[in-house]
């Protein structure tokens, strides 16, 4: 479960997923709470020339980091 988080976080989990890979992990069964604890900060598309979607976050508990998604 916690893996999928990660996943979402990486995306723009409040909006109609962009990509196949967005759309399996923000099907309709999934529980977009957990996500919502956290503040996206900052999102970069993605960029084929690294091949990856990078998310900025804060979690609840203040500690900033970056998830990303791709090849």
């Amino acid at each position: 479960d916690r893996v999928m988080v990660f996943a979402a976080l990486a995306a723009k989990w409040a909006e109609p997923p962009r990509d196949a890979l967005d759309r399996m992990v923000l099907h309709p069964g999934f529980d977009k709470a957990e996500c919502d604890k956290y503040k996206q900060l900052d999102y970069r598309p993605f960029d084929p020339t690294i091949k990856r979607t990078e998310s900025t976050i804060q979690a609840p508990d203040g500690q900033v980091f970056k998830v990303t998604k791709g090849a």
